[in-house]
């Protein structure tokens, strides 16, 4: 049995021990979850995971993958993950509810990731000719915007179409079993269409009518959080896209493994697609023309145009890449 002179020699040798042992260091690797959805204009998520660029910053990235941005961002607004990859068209609808929901930066900007999509004998060889036929879309979605941009472009009446509204992948199967004739979407969703019909898919595209981003967001209450998590993510990416410059074959290879389609699409997609770290008062003129589509579109919920600079955050890109901000405070 331990006397009281035995125990307080080994109460002190411990105390010891502990004064000889090295501190803990100061920093702990952060551990982080995105709600994510693998496509082109998030390449810079898996060229920055794939060469240890997360790491390097000590953090631990966990990435959990959904069909589109809208429900990535439905994922983080019900506390699932902490941050979101999301178009703007999704951002821009929540942010007449979310208060505290805010953009850190755009991570990848294309004027022709969204297609239309037809086949062969449905005799649509031009976005003009559209009238009279069922396209299918996904609600509220940027799917649903360049639709809408294009039959304005045509001049075509939303009474001369017919609308069908689905999952986006549910859209190839509608489309190859003759429920529509058409629909508007992007990669990976086309490429899935392209193993349904082969040669009978046709891609009709129209550069420069709608410019959509990838965007980064998340709550009020993570960006306040201690260790700067968010600027350590966007000095991650920033190593990515001077790579993705530096290294475009190799870029190109990273993100056509990751989202599961040919790799000639991805290096033909790059061409109109800029994978680079941005916020830009660009970025709030494209939200406002959209939020007053949605108003007319009645889904405001009664709810004023949102102000939204006051969504943009511009802390975390200060640290990261400040030379990537335009905006106008």
């Amino acid at each position: 049995m331990m006397t009281n002179r035995w125990r307080g020699l080994a109460s002190g040798l411990a105390m010891m021990v502990g004064m000889l042992s090295p501190p803990l260091p100061l920093w702990a690797t952060d551990r982080i979850t995105i709600a994510y959805t693998p496509i082109l204009l998030t390449g810079l998520i898996p060229i920055a995971q794939q060469n240890g660029y997360f790491k390097d910053e000590d953090l631990e990235v966990v990435l959990k993958t959904y069909p589109t941005g809208a429900n990535a961002l439905d994922a983080m607004l019900s506390g699932q993950t902490d941050m979101a990859t999301v178009a703007d068209i999704p951002f821009m609808l929540a942010s007449f509810t979310e208060k505290d929901l805010h953009l850190i930066a755009t991570i990848g900007t294309s004027d022709n990731d969204e297609k239309l999509v037809t086949r062969q004998d449905r005799g649509i060889r031009k976005a003009s000719e559209l009238r009279g036929h069922t396209i299918g879309v996904q609600s509220m979605t940027s799917f649903h915007y360049f639709l809408y941009l294009l039959l304005q472009k045509y001049g075509i009446e939303e009474s001369e179409v017919r609308f069908i509204y689905k999952k986006a992948n549910e859209l190839p199967i509608a489309l190859a079993n003759g429920e529509i004739d058409a629909f508007t979407c992007r990669e990976p969703i086309i490429s899935q269409t392209k193993q349904l019909l082969g040669d009978q898919m046709l891609i009709l595209e129209e550069p420069g009518l709608y410019q959509k981003s990838s965007n980064l967001v998340a709550r009020q209450s993570f960006l306040d959080k201690s260790g700067n998590p968010s600027e350590k993510f966007l000095r991650a990416l920033y190593n990515a896209e001077v790579f993705a410059y530096q290294s475009q074959e190799r870029a190109s290879i990273m993100i056509a493994n990751t989202i599961n389609v040919p790799l000639s699409t991805i290096t033909l997609g790059l061409q109109s697609t800029h994978l680079r770290l941005t916020l830009t008062q660009v970025l709030l003129f494209i939200l406002e023309n959209e939020a007053e589509w949605a108003i007319a579109q009645g889904w405001s919920k009664g709810n004023p145009m949102p102000n939204f600079l006051d969504h943009m955050d511009n802390r975390a890109m200060t640290t990261a890449k400040p030379f990537g901000i335009t905006l106008i405070q």
